[in-house]
């Protein structure tokens, strides 16, 4: 297998899916505003605090211990009620909701109470679209029987890829300074309310392709429905006839 035969597997026609492909969008644009706050937190941290990288290292590591509680009981809580309700989309623009109010806690905050609350806040809205986003994945995964390993890794991949593009930023002086980490911390709000707009507006929990309303090969699948036996004219004359002549 090539190089080029493994980039092909990574490709489909959004066409034929267009729910998974929507899906695929929402879960880049959130994973890329998410890596942009959580790539920069010590150094968020140290300008903020007035701290050295060294000095901050125990407060991110407390930071670090509130997110964990708080991705705990959002993935649990917001998995367990996904399921009990039947819904995903609102769980999708609600974790967004909470996401983009945590940064905006954290671009504003100068003393470690607020920083720690935007950070709460910003883990708990990441994992609940996380958990819903994982049920969304397994709704609408296409190809489940034959190519279900295939579109995994494309949603794999469309989490992934914004994560390592994030830290190109460096390059750009975004941690120079307070305005740019303002915006940065913004800018990440901003695009985890995107993602969670395009999940909630456009997705949709179908794993059918499109074709298949159109009378392709699924549109053609025989109707199985319980119907009378149904014994010609004729023949029942002929029944009928042969039983006279036997009597």
């Amino acid at each position: 297998m090539t190089t080029g035969h493994l980039l092909r597997a990574c490709l489909f026609d959004p066409r034929t899916y267009p729910g998974f492909a929507w899906h695929l969008l929402a879960r880049s644009v959130f994973s890329y505003g998410q890596s942009l706050c959580t790539s920069f937190v010590t150094f968020f941290y140290a300008e903020r605090l007035g701290l050295t990288l060294a000095e901050v290292a125990g407060l991110v590591a407390v930071s670090g211990g509130i997110s964990v509680v708080a991705m705990t009981a959002g993935t649990l809580g917001s998995g367990f009620l996904s399921d009990r309700l039947g819904r995903r989309r609102p769980f999708a623009l609600g974790a967004a909701v909470l996401f983009a109010s945590g940064t905006a806690v954290s671009a504003s905050a100068h003393a470690l109470p607020g920083l720690l609350a935007g950070a709460a806040l910003m883990n708990l809205g990441i994992a609940v679209f996380s958990a819903s986003s994982q049920a969304t994945v397994l709704d609408i995964l296409p190809e489940r029987e034959t190519e279900a390993g295939r579109f995994l890794a494309i949603v794999t991949l469309s989490q992934k890829l914004p994560g390592a593009l994030a830290p190109l930023l460096i390059a750009t002086g975004v941690t120079a300074d307070e305005e740019n980490h303002t915006l940065l911390y913004l800018a990440s709000g901003v695009l985890g309310l995107l993602g969670g707009l395009i999940a909630f507006c456009r997705v949709r929990g179908c794993a059918e392709p499109r074709r298949a309303a159109s009378g392709g090969p699924a549109a053609r699948r025989p109707r199985h429905t319980k119907t009378a036996r149904h014994v010609p004219r004729t023949a029942r004359n002929t029944q009928h006839s042969a039983a006279r002549g036997i009597a």
